[in-house]
């Protein structure tokens, strides 16, 4: 049933189908008739989505790994997005650790069309979003800050590292 949702949504609403979902997702399209081929990232970007765009076709994957060990192309070590991923620096721009491997960013429609492919960002508006997301985003922040303020002792250093999925990300 939800292949035959997404389908009716394209069909009804081709040029923005894609701001219509709500959910974690990664989606490819191809649409016969256009000769086009849509690649989609969620808003909230929590799956990852890696291309590689060559002169002879394009590959995707969630799994930068999948593309590393298909061994598509030549790929080198992108020693500057290492030092900015080592150093914890978020990269919200299409660089990987390998080059030519791209990132493809969340809330971002790609279209491949006539060997070409391009990126269009898009927004994601919905009452629902604010209302499921944004309020228990703000509650966790809220309480976590309570946490720190309340562990914190005047005379004390403090040294603090979060890690994981939820934690680090979470903290914006």
């Amino acid at each position: 049933h939800l292949l035959d949702s997404l389908v009716a949504l394209y069909q009804n609403n081709p040029s923005d189908f894609h701001t219509k979902i709500f959910g974690n997702f990664s989606l490819f399209l191809f649409d016969k008739n256009l000769e086009k081929y849509y690649f989609v990232r969620d808003s909230v970007g929590t799956r990852p989505l890696f291309i590689l765009d060559l002169p002879k076709f394009v590959a995707l994957s969630n799994d930068i790994e999948i593309l590393l060990k298909a061994k598509l192309c030549k790929t080198s070590l992108n020693q500057k997005a290492l030092i900015r991923y080592l150093d914890k620096r978020v990269n919200v721009g299409l660089e990987t650790v390998y080059t030519p491997i791209k990132r493809f960013p969340r809330s971002t429609l790609g279209i491949f069309e006539k060997k070409t492919l391009s990126f269009e960002p898009y927004n994601h508006y919905s009452a629902r979003v604010k209302s499921t997301t944004l309020k228990p985003l703000n509650s966790f922040k809220k309480k976590l800050r309570q946490a720190i303020n309340n562990s914190i002792t005047a005379n004390d250093n403090l040294g603090l590292m979060l890690s994981g999925v939820l934690d680090s990300t979470a903290i914006g």
